[in-house]
């Protein structure tokens, strides 16, 4: 154990919000907007044309067809999904996680063209489904279980939301979204896979520098600590914790991640504990986290086990 006037050992603390992710705040933004211009004004050019069309030059529409969807209410739910995925910019880095949003669009445009060459009748979903069904992947096998429940006996845990939301999205526009999902999954599933070095990729440090001038002031204009947004490395271990004396629960929104009341909250920090709970311990390396991480996000929520897990799940 630690001694009590020790530095504590530092693991990332991430706010709400979009902090330390620029890129997914830009795609749920313009994905929003379009879709909203799309509904309101019947903007025309985002959807899918036919083959001839895209053999006269409109190759182009492979792309756009994926900014924005079809009806508010895919948008409302796919919007949401992209907001708790922001997690992955975060644990990537924005020059990683680049590589795998564009991974996902070039599938996805891949398998669109394909399904309008075999079955030019088939209609693929308009909207991101490619990039939030890729990131199913990842939160499936990487993200534990911040807590479990039984409905009529029937064992869950608190990721049973994310699936019902993405359960929904894939029935808004049945059965022509499996023809995104089926992209996305096979980005995802590509892109974690060991036997290619896609992981490995980033976007040229060139555009990273190109994003942190032009996009990031305007993106989010809050300075930054000992963060490189567009630099590829995620949030920086020993980032100063910010603090709020109002006493709000951490990451404002619920454990999913979503945010509360549509407003952010600020992280409150309780009372630094001078020893860690060795039974919520043993609950938090039962999930899955390292046994000093569990110590470490324990001491510094004091002991809160609900503060701590979502600590660690978001320092991921």
């Amino acid at each position: 154990s630690h001694h009590p006037h020790a530095p504590l050992p530092s693991i990332p603390f991430l706010m709400s919000g979009y902090q330390h992710a620029p890129l997914t705040k830009l795609l749920t933004f313009a994905t929003g907007s379009a879709t909203l211009l799309s509904s309101i004004y019947g903007v025309k050019g985002l959807e899918l044309p036919s083959l001839a069309a895209l053999a006269d030059g409109h190759i182009w529409k492979l792309f756009t067809h994926q900014w924005a969807f079809s009806s508010p209410g895919e948008a409302v739910i796919g919007l949401m999904l992209l907001h708790n995925f922001r997690i992955f910019e975060r644990q990537m880095g924005t020059r990683k996680y680049s590589v795998f949003v564009l991974w996902a669009y070039g599938l996805a445009a891949l398998t669109h063209l394909a399904s309008l060459v075999l079955a030019p009748s088939w209609r693929p979903p308009q909207g991101p489904y490619a990039l939030i069904f890729a990131s199913l992947i990842p939160y499936i096998v990487n993200i534990p279980s911040a807590y479990r429940f039984r409905l009529c006996g029937v064992p869950f845990s608190d990721k049973l939301f994310v699936y019902l939301l993405s359960a929904q999205l894939a029935f808004q526009n049945f059965p022509h979204a499996f023809v995104g999902i089926i992209g996305g999954l096979v980005a995802g599933l590509s892109y974690h896979s060991t036997t290619f070095p896609i992981r490995k990729w980033l976007i040229p440090l060139s555009l990273s520098r190109l994003g942190t001038k032009w996009f990031l002031p305007w993106l989010d204009p809050t300075p930054k600590q000992n963060t490189a947004p567009f630099g590829g490395a995620g949030v920086r271990i020993g980032a100063p914790m910010p603090r709020n004396a109002a006493g709000m629960h951490p990451f404002g929104g619920a454990a999913g991640g979503f945010p509360a009341g549509g407003q952010q909250q600020q992280p409150y920090i309780p009372q630094v504990a001078a020893q860690a709970d060795p039974e919520a311990v043993n609950r938090l390396v039962e999930m899955g986290f390292n046994p000093i991480d569990a110590e470490t996000a324990l001491r510094q929520t004091g002991n809160d086990f609900a503060s701590a897990c979502e600590l660690l799940l978001r320092s991921m």
